[in-house]
This record gives structure tokens, C-alpha cells and sequence, in this order.
């Protein structure tokens, strides 16, 4: 499997979701001869019909822990903010989770600041990342220095533009000067932001 094959490689943060691939993620790190504590793994949950529900949300974590089959899952996301009226509940969820011991992280992608700040008058445990695209062309300054902060780990996903910016004018000038690739430059970007990234385009 392709995650057989990273984890062979020598990628040890591997990301997966409730109702895709999470058995597949399980079989391929227990086959992979590698030690479960040297591979990191983050499953994230998508409410469903859009609606969160606390309920919902420890459905799907003790669904996601048995089909991983690791034992327990390192980092656990809600997958985006959704419903405004219900997302301090999914929130405790994932808190009650994390205390339960079930989850050792507790984060969420694609929040901007003023979603954080309305969770932070309810929350008991900042989340430990926010995952989110970033790149030069879509920099959410507001809401890094929000995250930076209150200690909330920046991970960026498609740091290469979803691969639309390869032919920059400026991009390819500043590639060619460092002696790099346009993708070089974009993760040497993120990189110097101080940001995490999740390896796709």
C-alpha cells in the first residue's frame, strides 16, 4: 500500500480519517516492523451533515482507535469548524477523549482566529495544531500570530499551492538566484515561518 510504502521510506507522521483509509493506515505501521512509538499518526472526524454533535464526536474516536489497531491514536482532529452552535460541545468531546487517554493530542484544521477565539471562552485544552493551507499566496497572518500566541502549533497543508504556482515569474527569479526549485523555495518558505508541514501539494 502506498502507506506501507512511506512508512518503508522513512515517513514517520502519517494522517488519515474516519471512513477512509484508517484500517489500511493500522495494518501498514503494525506490518512495518517499525516501533509503534517512532511513528506519529492524526485522524481527524467530519461532522456529520455538517452539524457536530459530542456524541458524534466519541462515536467516531472509539470507531477510529479498534480500526487503527495501534492502541491509541496520537493526534485527533475535528475536521473544520462547521456548525458555530455546536462546536464547543465537539470540542469537550475530544477533550473528554484526550482525558480518557484514548487520544494524546487534540487539534483542529482549517480554523481561522476568530473561530479559535469564540472556542477559547469554552475550552479546557488549546488545541495542539491547526492544520490549515499555507503558502505565500494565502499567508493568514492574522491568523499565525493568533496561533503563535496562545502556543498553537502551525501546520500547513499544500505549501506548494496545490501546485498552481510553479511558473511564478517572481517564484522562478527567486528559485533560479538561490540555486533551487520553485517547490525548494515554497517549503524553505514555510520553513522559515516556523511552520509544520503536511507533505502534499
Amino acid at each position: 500500500s502506498v502507506c506501507a510504502a512511506c512508512v518503508s521510506e522513512g515517513y514517520r507522521h502519517i494522517g488519515t480519517a474516519v471512513n477512509r483509509n484508517e484500517a489500511d493506515v493500522g495494518l501498514a505501521i503494525r506490518d512495518s516492523g517499525v516501533p509503534r512509538q517512532e511513528v506519529f499518526v492524526t485522524s481527524k472526524i467530519v461532522a456529520p451533515r455538517g452539524r457536530w454533535s459530542y456524541d458524534d464526536v466519541v462515536e467516531g474516536v472509539r470507531l477510529s482507535n479498534p480500526k487503527l489497531g495501534l492502541e491509541y491514536i496520537d493526534r485527533y482532529l475535528l475536521h473544520a469548524p462547521f456548525d458555530a452552535t455546536t462546536r464547543a460541545d465537539a470540542w469537550k468531546a475530544l477533550e473528554d477523549m484526550q482525558t480518557e487517554g484514548v487520544v494524546r493530542d487534540i487539534g483542529v484544521p482549517n480554523f481561522g482566529e476568530l473561530h479559535l477565539q469564540k472556542l477559547a471562552q469554552t475550552w479546557r485544552v488549546k488545541p495542539a495544531v491547526n492544520q490549515v493551507e499555507l503558502h505565500s499566496w494565502l499567508a493568514r497572518a492574522d491568523t499565525v500570530k493568533y496561533c503563535k500566541e496562545q502556543g498553537i502549533l502551525m501546520e500547513a497543508y499544500s505549501p506548494l499551492a496545490r501546485a498552481q504556482k510553479m511558473h511564478d515569474r517572481t517564484l522562478k527569479q527567486v528559485a533560479s538566484e538561490a540555486g533551487a526549485t520553485s517547490a525548494q523555495v515554497l517549503i524553505a518558505w514555510s520553513l522559515a515561518n516556523g511552520e509544520n508541514i503536511d507533505r502534499r501539494s
